[in-house]
Parts: structure tokens; sequence; C-alpha cells
């Protein structure tokens, strides 16, 4: 989309404040709403819903106070992340996607950190981790269906710490 397009180059320049990305014609995984990359970028209190991915950051970006949902694959996906430039997701709302937040990143990459976000009613994972150093603290996670945290088994010195699951139908970890 448009939206997706303009976001990635206004990355570089650094915030990205007030945006809405709804109904977005995406037919790949790879297309999200809204894209940050780098380390200036910061996607902070947006709406994005109805897209194939809500909020996507990559290379040390950060997605925070943003509400998303009604994503057929994720609420907000962290792609890329390195050891000076992990990918952060803070004060989030995410709900009714297909995974709440996935960090589907490589297992030698480091990140995301995700902190302080309230996932709920996705229909898979709540929150999947993968990487090298992955944290979650502090997160409210509500899950029906599938588990509310998903650590995957290329993760390694995971960090999860004072997070409240509620989960029905599933495991909480």
């Amino acid at each position: 989309s448009f939206l997706s397009f303009l976001c990635s180059i206004l990355s570089t320049l650094g915030l990205v404040q007030g945006a809405t990305a709804y109904d977005n014609a995406v037919t790949s995984q790879s297309y999200s709403g809204i894209y940050a990359t780098g380390t200036a970028a910061r996607l902070i209190d947006n709406v994005a819903y109805g897209n194939a991915t809500g909020i996507q950051v990559d290379g040390g970006a950060l997605a925070q106070d943003n509400r998303v949902f009604d994503n057929s694959i994720a609420g907000i996906m962290a792609s890329n992340g390195y050891a000076t430039s992990i990918d952060q997701i803070i004060g989030n709302q995410v709900y009714n996607n297909g995974i709440g937040i996935d960090s589907s990143i490589t297992y030698y990459y480091d990140g995301p950190f995700v902190a302080q976000n309230l996932v709920y009613q996705n229909a898979t994972d709540g929150v999947l981790l993968n990487g090298l150093g992955a944290q979650a603290i502090g997160n409210t996670i509500y899950q029906t269906g599938g588990p509310g945290l998903l650590l995957q088994s290329q993760v390694q010195n995971a960090l999860v710490e004072n997070n409240i699951f509620w989960s029905v139908g599933g495991p909480a970890i």
C-alpha cells in the first residue's frame, strides 16, 4: 500500500505518528500495513487493522503504544535485530490477529524486546519468541486457543519475566 511505502521511506527520517493502516490489498506476509526499519524508526500511537501483518519492525525499530487488530497473519512482526539494534515492541494493544506478536526472526539474530503489551484473543499464538536473547517482560497475555507464549526451538538465552498469563484451551507457555 501507499502507506507502507511512505512509512518505509519515513522510517529513515525517524518518527511516524498518528497513521492508520487498514484494508490493504496484501498478498504476501512480507507486506505490512505499517513497516519501519532502522534504529531511528519509531511507530508510536498508530492503528493498524485489516492487513496481512499490521505492523512490521526490523533493524532496531520501535513499535510503541499502537492498537493492532484483525490482521490475518500477525498483529506485530519483528523480523530482524542485531546486538546493537534490537527491535522493541512496547506498550501495544494487540488482539484478534493470526498471531499476536511474532518474532519470526532467524535464530542467529538478537531480540526482540517485548514489554508491557496487552495481547489477547489471537487465533494461534499470543506471543511467539525466536532469536538470541529474546525478552518478554511485563506483558499481559490472554489466549483462548494456542499458547500464550511460544518459545521456538531455536530461541537461546531468552528472558521471560513478570508476565501475566491467562490461557483457555492451550498452554500458557
